[in-house]
């Protein structure tokens, strides 16, 4: 009896440990899950680094890639679905769905080029505003940049005029952006 006694007032040592065992598993299985989480995050992040190269060594650079790999209709945003339909014509090798989980940074559901490369997108912004503001519409500075009236923009056209009409941004990225096709010209349509 002595000694069921004395068991019984240890007990809440035994359930002490007991609790003690269950915490120091769950710690363990939470940082398994964080380990986890943060080796996605490196492999997900690598991946976009060899997606964005990828990217820029086939095409120039990432307006280009945008217009037209990941979205020849030319808009701003990309579901998930035509972000891999992309990358599978593109035929590159990465793991597309692995890049999307890094591209979608935001988790909306949809990818901008803003998520591709901030100063891209910053350039394409600057240029869009300064033209409305400045000309009024995308029509009317394409007029006012086509200085021959040839209805064809090419490089040294551009970068010469683009400057005396009051634009204070890169030039040459903007023109390879613009120039969709790679043939050294922007045309009017």
């Amino acid at each position: 009896a002595e000694m069921e006694e004395f068991r019984q007032s240890f007990k809440w040592l035994e359930v002490e440990h007991k609790r003690e065992q269950r915490r120091l598993q769950a710690r363990a299985r939470a940082t398994q899950h964080r380990s986890r989480r943060l080796g996605e995050v490196i492999t997900s992040r690598a991946e976009l680094h060899d997606f964005k190269a990828a990217l820029k060594a086939k095409f120039g650079n990432f307006i280009r890639a945008w217009r037209v790999a990941l979205s020849p209709d030319d808009t701003l945003v990309l579901q998930r679905s035509e972000f891999l339909k992309a990358c599978n014509r593109l035929n590159l090798n990465v793991n597309a769905k692995v890049v999307w989980k890094a591209f979608d940074r935001d988790e909306s559901g949809l990818a901008s080029i803003d998520e591709l490369d901030p100063k891209s997108a910053e350039i394409l912004a600057l240029f869009q505003a300064w033209c409305k503001q400045k000309f009024g519409s995308m029509q009317d500075a394409f007029s006012a940049l086509d200085a021959d009236g040839s209805k064809i923009l090419k490089a040294a056209e551009f970068y010469e005029q683009m400057p005396k009409l009051g634009w204070k941004h890169p030039v040459k990225e903007l023109f390879a952006g613009l120039d969709k096709k790679n043939e050294k010209k922007i045309t009017a349509d």
